[in-house]
């Protein structure tokens, strides 16, 4: 095992005693107004044009964290591929932006002219968010772009690390998680870290 690997480890054991700390003492959740969404899942589907045709996507959420991203390009255009790549952000009841996943690069969906690949292609993948984070997303946002997907992952965890500070209405142990996601000590609300 690394030592990258073995410091996020005892990051995350780190994490995860401090949230039974607080729970056992009572704390977490003390302040909350926001309670656990009561659906299994958060689904969302969304299409969009991109390059030489469009894109679509379906991502599904279970309130256990498990994150599925299923996408299709398809390349309409006589002489343009279509280079589809999808990061889909979770959001609780009043708007904030709680998590933002890695990104889907859908295969490329060549041109209708171009023999060497089909122009309707898919493609898939899974990602685990802490379950203390999954339970309070009320919705998903799904983001296209052309191939600029860690550009966009980028800027949206720095947009939830600007604001994470005062999302007071969560409770702390969905704060704490957030707080190790974004491997940023500022979402922390006992500021633990800083």
């Amino acid at each position: 095992m690394s030592r990258a690997r073995i410091r996020l480890e005892l990051r995350k054991m780190s994490a995860a005693l401090c949230i039974i700390l607080l729970q056992a003492a009572g704390l977490a959740g003390a302040a909350e107004t926001l309670r656990p969404e009561s659906t299994s899942e958060v689904v969302a589907n969304s299409q969009r044009p991109i390059g030489g045709g469009w894109a679509k996507a379906t991502a599904t959420l279970y309130r256990n964290g498990l994150l599925v991203i299923e996408g299709q390009a398809v390349s309409t255009a006589a002489g343009t591929a279509t280079r589809a790549t999808i990061n889909v952000v979770g959001v609780d009841r009043i708007g904030n932006a709680i998590f933002v996943s890695k990104h889907l690069d859908i295969p490329t969906a060549c041109s209708k002219t171009d023999p060497t690949c089909s122009s309707n292609r898919t493609g898939s993948k899974q990602e685990q968010i802490p379950a203390d984070i999954a339970k309070y997303v009320s919705h998903l946002n799904v983001h296209f772009s052309e191939r600029n997907g860690p550009t966009v992952y980028q800027n949206l965890l720095r947009n939830i690390r600007e604001t994470c500070n005062a999302y007071d209405e969560l409770p702390i142990v969905a704060r704490a998680a957030i707080a190790i996601y974004t491997s940023f000590p500022g979402c922390n609300p006992i500021g633990l870290g800083k």
